[in-house]
């Protein structure tokens, strides 16, 4: 599986993407490679990139207790971009 996984990522060939992207990164990953992550995705998103870092590392964000600051940064995003409302 891990195989064919890399081989499709290797395959694969991004197109431009009309819309805007909200980009979360841990610290951890914005710190080692912040800058080229964020440089990488507004080459294809033509609507631009808001990006934002949560303490932490890839993993952490998606386990307690930050889990929780995660998804409020979502849930702040989509009330902004009037995709819902926010919650209480």
């Amino acid at each position: 599986m891990f195989a064919a996984n890399l081989q499709a990522g290797r395959a694969y060939a991004p197109g431009a993407f009309a819309g805007g992207v909200t980009l979360v990164l841990s610290q951890q990953t914005g710190a080692a490679r912040g800058p080229e992550i964020v440089d990488g995705w507004r080459r294809l998103a033509v609507g631009g990139v808001a990006a934002s870092r949560l303490p932490g590392d890839h993993y952490s964000l998606l386990r307690q207790p930050r889990v929780e600051r995660l998804a409020a940064e979502l849930t702040a995003r989509l009330a902004a971009a009037g995709t819902v409302r926010a919650a209480r």
